[in-house]
């Protein structure tokens, strides 16, 4: 069985917003239906990139999810995006089916998948290339007043839980031990 490591935020410390409550949802999810998880601790809020590619690999987790909301000085831009590794197919496979499957439940306007390259931010390409299967969910804009609503709100936060999971899951192939549990419901 794979292992799944949970990164959130940038880690650089006074983030406007906080995606760890989403990711400590994903990783009580994933260990309910058997997948072994680890988070990055909320209390290591202010760490480095070298310190977060450190943690990951130390985790020894064949995946990395890495959850965040995205910025914007236009504060009209919107919706979900998901980063991947272009040097990894299975990265791109997970970046479609988690993204896939966070449209589907959030309704959020779908910005796509994004292959990252030398010509990406730099951060999110380091991160990507910490791990083979890597991907980095832009979880909306809280730059974006209507989406900072939204992801400010619990129920919304379950949605992008509970699509990171499915996500997870169809790579995995695991839809029936979902379903055995009652999460496609």
């Amino acid at each position: 069985m794979q292992k799944v490591y949970i990164d959130w935020g940038h880690g650089m410390g006074d983030e406007i917003f906080s995606s760890y409550p989403i990711g400590e949802k994903v990783l009580k999810k994933l260990e309910a239906i058997g997948i072994q998880a680890e988070i990055r601790p909320e209390d290591m809020n202010k760490i480095s990139l070298e310190e977060r590619i450190s943690k990951i690999r130390e985790s020894r987790a064949q995946i990395l999810i890495s959850i965040d909301s995205n910025w914007s000085e236009n504060a009209n831009q919107k919706g979900v995006e998901t980063y991947y590794n272009t040097a990894s197919k299975t990265g791109d496979l997970l970046a479609k089916k988690v993204q896939r499957e966070l449209i589907k439940a959030t309704n959020l306007y779908n910005r796509g998948i994004i292959g990252c390259d030398s010509k990406t931010n730099n951060e999110i390409t380091t991160l990507l290339k910490a791990n083979e299967i890597s991907i980095v969910s832009l979880i909306g804009f809280s730059s974006n007043p209507h989406e900072r609503l939204q992801i400010e709100q619990d129920k919304f936060k379950e949605l992008i839980s509970d699509g990171i999971l499915k996500g997870i899951s169809r790579y995995l192939n695991i839809n029936g031990a979902l379903s055995s549990k009652g999460i496609f419901m």
